[in-house]
């Protein structure tokens, strides 16, 4: 294998390009954020950090160490293996989009608490899932030349699983690293299949040996990267914050509601759950009003009749020559809020009739963090909007 000094620059420079762009770009006080999420092809058609999430700023010294480590690996590998790399990413980028997006949308409302919207927003950069993953199907012949009393089988069934586990674990990103696996696994197996039956009556030991060694590192890997997050996500309790303490009101919850195509017992059931799931938690500081589009909306008004600490506001205003519909619901809701002298909330909580907070103050307690993080935010003058997904916590 060639030493670092016969090695071209330009071969170096392509290796060590996670570490050094990004150092190149803070030297030249260039603020870019390429880090890729799945959110950002589903709902904002991001491409750009499906390009260039592989030298996208590290964040984290934690994430930065990762790159250290990857950097050695990514020397020896050739300028044409470097290049599939990032091929490998803008694929894996694809299919963590569409994995984020089914997670969530399909099963993460009944399931929150295993499938988190972490499968959606949970960032990644770098090259180290893309690597894990063509280190296993690649063999032990690409990363090292042990010495011969020590078997390169032997040595890569253990330095694998180690790798990803380590690299997984600094830069805390168990769904990218978990995805680039499960792409391997089907990949091993086809292979394990051709090989016996290509190989018959005379058996390809070691092409065999191979994908069975790429199989132990593919699970050795998964038990790498399930136990901890088992342990960090559900076996541990995530920190939460309360509502921070003010004189004045802070949060007004806004409800937008529409008659249903349904009996008026049906919909008076969907709207009085979600009502309810809100009351325990109003106080001085968190109001809730319910704001409707519809005059003829008569499970509103029962629902709001059986609870009096609930507002309702029936908006009659017509727009003959706006287009009508959910934007026009929305915009004459915050107008009305905005307009409204007993609305003094600092923030305005959007929800929809059929969302009602899931496990009680567990998802309240989602609902005061956030609020909590805004609020610190908007005092050093930095305000942003936040949003809770309902796929997760």
């Amino acid at each position: 294998m060639a030493s670092w000094v016969s090695r071209p620059v330009i071969h170096s420079l392509i290796a060590f390009s996670p570490l050094w762009i990004p150092v190149a770009f803070a030297l030249l006080n260039i603020d870019v954020d390429w880090s890729f999420t799945p959110r950002a092809i589903v709902y904002s058609d991001g491409v750009a950090p499906i390009l260039l999430a592989p030298f996208a700023k590290p964040g984290k010294w934690s994430i930065a160490v990762s790159r250290a480590l990857q950097s050695p690996i990514l020397l020896h590998l050739t300028i044409h293996d470097l290049g599939l790399l990032w091929i490998g990413w803008i694929a894996l980028a694809f299919l963590r989009s569409v994995t984020g997006y089914l997670l969530t949308r399909s099963v993460g409302w009944a399931y929150p608490s295993l499938f988190s919207h972490w499968a959606l927003y949970e960032s990644s950069s770098g090259v180290g899932p893309v690597l894990i993953a063509s280190l296993m199907l690649s063999g032990p012949s690409v990363l090292v030349n042990p010495p011969v009393t020590i078997s390169k089988y032997a040595v890569h069934r253990y330095f694998i699983p180690l790798l990803t586990f380590t690299l997984c674990w600094l830069e805390s990103r168990p769904w990218t690293y978990g995805t680039a696996l499960f792409v391997v696994l089907p990949i091993a197996i086809c292979r394990q299949v051709y090989y016996r039956r290509v190989s018959l009556p005379t058996p390809n030991v070691e092409k065999q040996t191979q994908q069975q060694l790429c199989l132990h590192q593919f699970w050795s890997s998964c038990l790498a990267i399930l136990f901890p997050w088992l342990i960090v996500y559900h076996l541990m309790s995530p920190s939460r914050l309360p509502l921070p303490t003010r004189s004045e009101p802070l949060l007004d919850i806004l409800m937008l509601s529409f008659p249903r195509p349904v009996s008026i017992e049906d919909s008076i059931n969907i709207i009085n759950t979600t009502v309810q799931s809100f009351v325990p938690f109003l106080s001085p500081a968190v109001s809730l009003s319910l704001f409707t589009h519809a005059p003829d909306h008569e499970g509103l008004r029962v629902v709001q009749a059986h609870t009096p600490q609930v507002s309702l506001h029936v908006d009659r205003d017509t727009h003959p020559d706006d287009i009508d519909g959910h934007y026009l619901h929305l915009a004459e809701a915050f107008r009305w809020m905005v307009e409204d002298a007993t609305k003094r909330g600092e923030w305005i909580m959007l929800v929809e009739d059929d969302f009602p907070i899931c496990h009680g103050s567990k998802g309240w307690d989602v609902i005061t963090t956030v609020v909590a993080r805004l609020e610190v935010d908007r005092v050093e003058g930095n305000i942003r909007s936040g949003f809770v997904g309902t796929g997760g916590r």
